[in-house]
């Protein structure tokens, strides 16, 4: 069998793999995509592939090394770096996540994912105000990023939720974002529009509960400086 047979079937493994995950039979995917590997080591989408069934599973230490070798095949996998970051994130290995969705941002080409990548980067830096201000992890996480003052970290996820909000003015998650954030950072007017703004948008999600609440908290306080 020549090269060319065995990357088609290594594809077709892949193919028959993400049906099996869509399926939830998630063994039987990772079956599949262990048979593409050993058939072509070199497809980096079944070490993709892999690696977002191990998320599915909780093995997040094993997706995070597949990732990594997806990343070793093809340098400049968007996808890989932003399902890695995400990890990393929850993990609250912030200066990983970091690194890997600035990586994301820079090699993706596709614009509603592009703003979709400036919403998770701009969420992160939200994540390390809120970890630094209520859960106080070690600073171990988040060191080499500069000035780690509320102000600066609000203020790099509000730039980031501003780039998303550009490339996608309907990503109501990156709207939502940059309300709280402004909230967060004593912007109560800037905050109050973004989140009645949300409000206009044919959605339902959590967000709008919480974007409620936040706009009742924001003119109760109002009323009481008043």
């Amino acid at each position: 069998m020549d090269n060319s047979l065995y990357e088609n079937y290594a594809v077709e493994l892949c193919e028959r793999g993400t049906t099996l995950a869509i399926n939830d039979d998630i063994e039987e995917a990772i079956n599949c995509f262990d048979k593409a590997i050993e058939i072509n080591p070199n497809y980096y989408k079944a070490y993709y592939n892999r690696a977002l069934a191990l998320g599915i599973k909780g093995e997040s230490d094993n997706a995070i090394k597949y990732y990594t070798k997806t990343i070793e095949l093809n340098p400049q996998y968007a996808f890989a770096y932003n399902n890695r970051g995400n990890l990393y994130s929850n993990k609250l290995e912030f200066k990983k996540a970091l690194d890997d969705y600035t990586n994301a941002i820079k090699y993706s080409t596709d614009k509603p994912f592009q703003s979709h990548l400036y919403y998770n980067r701009g969420s992160l830096f939200r994540d390390m105000n809120d970890c630094l201000n209520v859960i106080c992890v070690s600073l171990d996480n988040i060191d080499n990023l500069g000035d780690i003052r509320t102000e600066y970290l609000l203020g790099r996820a509000i730039a980031d939720f501003n780039e998303a909000i550009e490339i996608n003015p309907e990503n109501n998650l990156a709207l939502f974002g940059r309300g709280q954030a402004y909230y967060e950072n004593g912007e109560n007017e800037k905050a109050l529009k973004d989140l009645e703004l949300l409000l206009t948008f044919d959605t339902v999600d959590c967000n709008i509960k919480r974007a409620i609440y936040l706009i009742k908290t924001i003119k109760e306080n109002n009323n009481s400086a008043a």
